[in-house]
């Protein structure tokens, strides 16, 4: 071997186990970096040399730089990520809307509908009372009050859930637009011969960023680029880049394509929690106690009708009107207590609609049920419906942790191991760079052969 092909495989050398120490360093760098992949460099013999004496290495060199990937592992963190953060968002919103319906503290609508009926059942016994009438309105106050508390605040709960849809079909945007541009670099490097694994962890990231908030598909191309669709709609490749928007139409929000409003079927992830939410749970939840406060209004401006009051006047609507939440009491009666028509012959000491009036709370007017147990299981569903997606919220995150740790094992960074790696590096520089001196001994012994 001449002495300048050994200069040559040294200095070859000594720039291999550089950019590995590079490499290495980097891993160490982004060992608590989300999304980072460890990376290796592959290193393989180069060509040899022929001569009359044989063959002749010439010694090492880097083939590729590589990443640790699991592309499976990573396709169901992306699976389990839309079903976890559609639950888990959708248990957030509907807590919210448990804490109104709450009855531990004694102050609940279900505990104001029996004290308003106890307080008619009172006054059956005094009707000429103007404390207990008084108290038969506070009452009622009380009760209408907390319906429409209950009724703002779920109103609230829909606000903010179109709110956060809005917030995250921007994010979408984002996403979208950001894939694609990662698209076209990843597509521009590998051109050239390049492992753009940095930009490729990136563009991982993105895409799961991207499940959390919507259900998405993607496929790979003969060329590594990713095109991401979602709810059926091509979203982005190296090409396309897809803008969406919320539209509501009929109190129902949609994803639409923002050129030709094409609706997206969205199905998975926090966007699907948010529209499912403003959309059918909390209408849902108004519709039955509108109907409660609806029927409660009905059967008792029924009974104050066939009474008659202090003055022998026949007795007015209790209640005036009800709509979105708010039920009101007659300003009238309101105004002069005395209007309350609780006689059933018209003489003042009679009481018998007053207690016709308590009797209410244990008739089934509504569903074959009294109210009170109708709002028992508008808060019982609340209830199992927060319960049902918490529940699968915890499961699936179960999932998603131990598939994580599967691909943290796999492309994670341990430091100890790296550490280990430089140190072998530094000996393999050291050992080429020691070869140089060898060389130039040798070289320096046949300048001075030949001087």
């Amino acid at each position: 071997m001449s002495v300048s092909r050994l200069l040559d495989i040294s200095r070859r050398s000594m720039a291999v186990f550089q950019k590995q120490m590079d490499v290495t360093s980097h891993n160490i760098s982004n060992a608590t970096t989300a999304g980072y992949s460890r990376q290796t460099v592959g290193l393989g013999t180069c060509s040899s040399d022929y001569s009359t004496d044989g063959y002749f290495g010439t010694g090492v060199q880097i083939e590729d730089i590589t990443r640790a990937r699991n592309e499976l592992t990573d396709k169901q963190i992306r699976y389990y990520n839309q079903s976890y953060s559609a639950n888990n968002e959708k248990s957030t919103l509907l807590s919210q809307v448990e804490s109104l319906v709450s009855e531990s503290s004694g102050t609940g609508l279900s505990s104001m509908i029996s004290d308003f009926f106890n307080t008619w059942t009172k006054l059956s016994v005094t009707p000429t009372s103007t404390q207990l009438r008084n108290a038969v309105v506070q009452s009622a106050q009380s009760l209408t009050g907390k319906i429409q508390e209950i009724y703002d605040g779920t109103n609230e709960v829909q606000a903010q859930s179109k709110n956060e849809a809005v917030q995250n079909v921007t994010a979408i945007n984002s996403a979208v637009k950001n894939i694609t541009d990662l698209n076209k670099q990843i597509l521009a490097a590998q051109a050239t011969g390049s492992s753009p694994n940095d930009l490729l962890d990136a563009r991982d990231k993105a895409i799961s960023d991207l499940s959390q908030i919507t259900n998405i598909n993607t496929s790979v191309d003969n060329k590594g680029c990713v095109a991401v669709s979602i709810g059926g709609i091509l979203a982005s490749d190296n090409v396309i880049s897809t803008e969406f928007k919320i539209k509501e139409n009929n109190g129902q929000l949609s994803l639409v394509t923002s050129k030709d409003e094409i609706n997206a079927t969205v199905n998975g992830g926090k966007l699907s929690a948010e529209m499912e939410v403003y959309s059918n749970s909390i209408p849902e939840y108004q519709s039955k106690l509108d109907d409660i406060s609806q029927t409660l209004m009905n059967s008792v401006n029924s009974l104050h009708h066939s009474g008659t009051d202090l003055n022998g006047d026949a007795g007015e609507d209790f209640f005036s009107s009800y709509s979105n939440g708010v039920l009101a009491v007659n300003q009238d009666i309101t105004d002069n207590v005395n209007k309350l028509a609780i006689s059933s012959d018209g003489t003042n000491g009679n009481g018998d609609i007053s207690k016709k009036m308590g009797e209410l709370a244990d008739i089934a007017l509504l569903n074959g049920k009294t109210l009170s147990d109708n709002y028992s299981d508008l808060v019982s569903k609340i209830g199992s419906d927060v319960k049902y997606t918490a529940d699968n919220a915890a499961s699936t995150k179960l999932v998603i942790d131990k598939l994580q740790d599967q691909q943290d094992s796999f492309s994670g960074v341990s430091v100890d191991e790296e550490m280990t790696n430089i140190i072998v590096f530094q000996r393999s520089y050291a050992a080429s760079a020691k070869m140089i001196k060898a060389a130039d001994e040798m070289l320096q012994t046949l300048l001075s052969m030949v001087s």
